[in-house]
């Protein structure tokens, strides 16, 4: 008998943050770290969502968005990362992302993201992760 094949999300703003990752499906954030590792999600662009804390992203040709490929472990985690993001700014599509093969090269592997709905309320300016960690916004969470 072969196990479940394990779901992936592709992160590429808050979640990308272990201790953001692990109150959202509702672990303890000093608790072991997810299973995370870098990946590329090409054909799309993020951009901050105007007066927010937060990213979306949106297709865009020749373009591409750095993240985090996290296996979510269990149905009821997809369900509060669902809940978390919402379904009216929010709708999570399956895609195609880079990760690296271990070896020097790059893999692609089947992820789920959340795509922004919205993209009259998205800035032209990138979010950028390090500023979101060095605001400390995650602890606020």
């Amino acid at each position: 008998m072969t196990s479940p094949k394990p779901r992936h999300l592709f992160a590429y703003g808050s979640l990308m943050a272990p201790s953001v990752y692990l109150k959202v499906v509702g672990r303890d954030p000093k608790g072991a770290s997810p299973k995370m590792e870098p990946a590329v999600l090409k054909g799309f662009r993020r951009r901050a969502v105007l007066n927010a804390w937060y990213p979306g992203i949106v297709p865009a040709s020749g373009e591409q968005v750095q993240g985090m490929l996290i296996e979510v472990e269990t149905p009821e985690d997809l369900a509060r990362l669902d809940e978390y993001e919402g379904d009216d700014e929010y709708a999570r599509i399956p895609v195609q992302v880079e990760t690296n093969d271990g070896g020097g090269g790059t893999v692609e592997v089947e992820a789920e993201v959340y795509v922004f709905l919205r993209a009259e309320r998205l800035s032209e300016r990138d979010w950028v992760f390090e500023e979101f960690v060095a605001s400390r916004a995650d602890e606020r969470m």
